[in-house]
């Protein structure tokens, strides 16, 4: 029987092994690469003599549609009377298809060919059979060589590091559940004095890792798409979805940087440990004075992670269970800005449960204050279980100097605000109005319609210049025309409520349609639904419901579940609506 340890020793080491395999994949192109570079170097202040080239060959060959060429040859030179022959015309090994080089080399060669010191070569002046007849550094297949280096390198690295850091964290969370195993609560360390560090420091890692890794692999991009435009290939057009894609890594890498640099560690300090199914979070979050914010949104949720299938199948996707939202204020503590927290805990919910690594179960609670400057943008795992278990942990907060004796106003929580759904408001015809501007959700409708738009020039080019069939033209170009829609949807689409004592006037559509009156006895309910998720942050839509069973979208892509809710409850109390959300 195979203990524990050894399990954890056995994964640990298949782990070493794997990434093992990444750095050594990386390490032999790569050296190549280094190689190339140390020979240009050391030639660098060798003696410049004439020679006579003497043979020049150019080759290729042909496999799975892909061709590679090499460049042979050789010359001859003398050196104090003494004639010496080399056949090292450069310090490039192997055949590749790497750019045009050997094709513009051998075009450049072959007029020199056996004409008496027709060309130059480089010798070392303490070594004369030493020689090379091009000495210039070939930076295109460097830079090939190096995204090997880096890409396969840097993963098995990662790799080989990550083994070593799950090892470590699992033989600490395992210590923890041998000595308190009917506590799940005691099994993180963190959450053995109700201190919760936020998420910032590994999501910025893992933004920096991910976006070099990504931007460093469709570098290749750039190597083989100028040969492909030059054949013809318009279809090849599509490999430039991979450094679009790298800009948002980019993008996302530097502003997680710099909102770690501007806050740092963020806490959040629980009164009570653990947190019980039908009781109530309650705390505070401990941020940098930094934090230049009136309030603060926080948003609680109860999430399920299922992973299915496994390798290159391997699929995993989150489902939002439950989810709360209310604005915090931040209150000044002297040295660090104090957020106070306290959530309903629905009893039931389903407690957090990680045991099984294929359906998890996890709480957590973002905090978000929009800020000149990098955001506030952090999350915390919760301690949320079932309400019977008993010996909650005591003294919480003994190691952050009696920072939970602080008191804490938690008198001004918001349950929700109209205002923070994205809505404008304003007065014009004798009341209200209600407007929702387009563009609410800038990041996502520009992603969407930068990828219909490529997809969409290259079915047109491609069957403009004759190179693609008419049937994948039409099928790229539909899926092109997909995206832009949805893109240009989330761009334009705006509306327009205006209530009146009575009556409810509606006008919604990319230019603002044509109006719509609903009497207050004709509607039965508003409802609130989430119809929307940007990472981790759902969105909600606002509907109403006639008696007659009709449906109407008064608007969507709003902010937060009670401010949407508040949102309804305004909207009815002008029309004369009760219970407006049943």
């Amino acid at each position: 029987m195979v203990s524990k340890s050894s399990k954890e020793g056995l994964g640990g080491g298949c782990l070493g092994l794997f990434g093992g395999i990444f750095v050594v994949a990386g390490f032999i192109p790569g050296g190549l690469g280094l190689l190339m570079l140390f020979n240009a170097w050391q030639a660098s202040d060798w003696t410049p003599t004439p020679a006579t080239l003497t043979a020049i060959e150019l080759s290729s060959s042909t496999s799975d549609g892909s061709t590679t060429y090499s460049l042979d040859g050789s010359f001859t030179y003398q050196v104090n009377g003494q004639s010496y022959s080399s056949d090292q015309l450069d310090f490039n090994k192997g055949s590749d298809n790497v750019g045009d080089y050997h094709q513009i080399t051998y075009q450049r060669l072959k007029p020199a060919l056996n004409v008496a010191n027709g060309v130059t070569a480089f010798v070392d002046p303490e070594d004369p059979t030493s020689s090379v007849l091009i000495r210039e550094i070939r930076w295109a297949m460097v830079a090939f060589l190096m995204v090997f280096l880096a890409v396969f390198g840097g993963v098995g690295a990662v790799i080989v590091g990550l083994g070593v850091a799950g090892k470590r964290k699992r033989k600490a969370s395992n210590a923890l559940r041998d000595a308190h195993p009917e506590e799940p609560w005691r099994w993180e360390p963190q959450w053995e004095h109700g201190e919760i560090q936020c998420s910032g420091k590994s999501t910025m890692w893992t933004a920096v890792g991910f976006a070099l890794f990504w931007n460093l692999i469709s570098s290749f991009v750039w190597l083989v798409l100028p040969e492909a435009l030059a054949d013809g290939e318009w279809v090849a057009l599509l490999m430039l979805l991979f450094p679009a894609v790298g800009v948002g890594l980019a993008i996302w890498a530097v502003n997680s940087v710099l909102r770690w640099r501007r806050y740092g560690r963020t806490t959040l300090l629980l009164d009570d440990l653990p947190v019980r199914l039908g009781s109530t979070l309650a705390g505070h979050i401990k941020v940098s004075t930094a934090l230049n914010a009136r309030d603060v949104s926080l948003v609680l949720s109860c999430v399920r992670i299922t992973t299915s299938g496994s390798g290159k199948n391997r699929r995993t996707s989150e489902t939002i269970l439950f989810q709360d939202d209310l604005k915090a204020p931040v209150e000044n503590a002297g040295e660090y800005r104090r957020v106070p927290v306290q959530f309903p805990i629905p009893a039931d919910q389903q407690p957090r449960d990680v045991s099984n690594s294929r359906r998890k179960i996890q709480w957590r609670l973002k905090a978000k204050a929009e800020v000149a400057g990098p955001d506030l943008d952090v999350d915390f795992d919760l301690p949320v279980f079932e309400g019977n278990m008993l010996d909650p942990i005591q003294n919480l907060g003994s190691i952050e100097d009696d920072s939970h004796q602080v008191s804490v106003d938690r008198s001004q929580l918001k349950g929700g605000d109209p205002g923070d759904t994205g809505v404008i408001m304003h007065y014009r015809g004798g009341g209200a109005r209600y407007y929702f501007p387009p563009a609410r959700l800038l990041g996502l409708g520009l992603s969407f319609t930068i990828v219909g738009i490529i997809p969409l020039a290259i079915a047109v080019l491609g069957s403009k210049a004759g190179d693609m069939p008419l049937i994948v033209a039409i099928g790229v170009g539909a899926l092109g025309l997909l995206f832009l829609f949805i893109g240009l949807n989330t761009l334009l689409w705006r509306s327009e409520i205006y209530p009146r004592l009575g009556q409810l006037g509606v006008r919604s559509g990319w230019w603002l349609g044509k109006d719509e009156y609903y009497r207050v006895n004709d509607i039965q309910v508003f409802t609130v639904s989430g119809n929307l998720r940007v990472g981790n942050t759902q969105y909600f839509q606002l509907c109403l419901k006639t008696r007659a069973g009709k449906r109407k979208v008064l608007a969507g892509g709003l902010k937060g579940k009670r401010n949407t809710e508040a949102l309804a409850t305004q909207i009815a109390a002008a029309i004369g609506l009760k219970n407006p959300l049943g």
